[in-house]
């Protein structure tokens, strides 16, 4: 299937170095005010997950900008709830494998 240049550029522009730098997080771990919840807190890093790679990729994808417009479009007949429901929309992902295993004791 072809795609218009609006959405190529869509695309291709979705994980430029502005985008990618507002996936990066961090703590300011002044924050955490006990010495015990410094020393027990765990940093994971996007970028040496695969998994979280992976997931992050296919948040767009082609099939996201087609998902994005068909809950659009449904979203005049049914809640957002039930238009996400119906086109796969709003997965979450909270941890990887390898990042569940690196924060269990």
């Amino acid at each position: 299937m072809m795609r218009s240049t609006k959405v190529n550029e869509i695309v291709n522009s979705s994980f430029t170095k502005p985008f990618k730098q507002r996936l990066d997080y961090s703590v300011n771990d002044s924050f955490l005010y006990s010495d015990t919840l410094k020393e027990s807190f765990v940093q994971l890093n996007k970028d040496e997950d695969e998994d979280t790679c992976k997931f992050l990729a296919s948040c767009y994808n082609d099939q996201s900008i087609l998902k994005d417009m068909a809950a659009s479009f449904l979203r005049n007949f049914m809640s957002l709830t039930d238009a996400n429901g119906y086109t796969n929309r709003g997965e979450m992902f909270v941890f990887s494998w390898d990042q569940l295993v690196k924060l269990a004791p």
